[in-house]
C-alpha cells in the first residue's frame, strides 16, 4: 500500500505547483442564449412569411373581387351602348327628319324647280339652274337677292361666291345655247 500511496503522491503535483485554471464560463448558460435567440428568430422569419402569404392571397381575392364586379360594368355598359346606338339610328332616320321638318317646321318637299325671287327655273340632273329662260320670262337679277346689311363675314362672302356660281352658270349656259 505504501507503494500505492506514493505512486499516487507523485501523480499529482503539489498545490503550489499546479497551474490555476480560470473559472470557466458556463457554457450551458451561452448555448442556451443563442438557441433561445435562433429559436425567437425562426418564429419571427415563419410569422413573417406566414403575414406575406396571407397578405399576397388576401390581394389576390381582392383583384378577383374587382376584375368580376368590372366584367358586370363592362357588360351593363356594352348593354347601354347598344340601346343608345339604336335610339341614334332611329333618331337620325331620314324618314323621321323629314316627318319632323314637315310637321314642326313647315317644310315641303320641292317638286322638281327651284324657286329664285318669283321667278322658276328647271333644275337639272346635276342640280344646275338652267340658263334659258322659259315662256319670255327673264332670269332674275341674282345681285338685287343679296341679303340685306354690310354683307361682310362668313355669310356675305358665301352669298357673293354663290352669285358668281349662279352667273358663271348662266353664262355658260346662255353661250351653248
Amino acid at each position: 500500500m505504501l507503494a500505492a500511496r506514493e505512486l499516487h503522491a507523485y501523480a499529482q503535483p503539489a498545490a503550489a505547483e499546479r497551474p490555476r485554471r480560470r473559472p470557466a464560463r458556463r457554457p450551458r448558460a451561452a448555448a442556451r442564449r443563442t438557441s433561445r435567440t435562433a429559436c425567437v428568430c425562426l418564429v419571427l422569419a415563419t410569422v413573417l412569411c406566414a403575414f406575406a402569404l396571407t397578405y399576397r392571397h388576401s390581394a389576390l381575392v381582392r383583384l378577383g373581387y374587382q376584375a368580376d364586379r368590372l366584367s358586370t360594368q363592362l357588360a351593363l355598359l356594352q348593354r347601354q351602348n347598344g340601346e343608345r346606338e339604336v335610339t341614334l339610328v332611329s333618331l337620325g332616320a331620314l324618314g323621321r327628319v323629314q316627318r319632323l321638318a314637315e310637321s314642326r317646321l313647315g317644310m315641303v318637299r320641292p317638286k322638281g324647280s327651284v324657286v329664285v325671287a318669283g321667278g322658276a327655273l328647271p333644275v337639272h340632273a346635276a342640280g344646275v339652274i338652267a340658263a334659258a329662260p322659259q315662256d319670255g320670262l327673264e332670269p332674275p337679277a341674282l345681285a338685287s337677292l343679296a341679303p340685306s346689311g354690310d354683307g361682310g363675314g362668313a355669310l356675305g362672302r358665301l352669298w357673293r361666291m354663290l352669285v358668281r356660281f349662279a352667273r358663271n352658270s348662266v353664262e355658260a349656259a346662255g353661250r351653248t345655247i
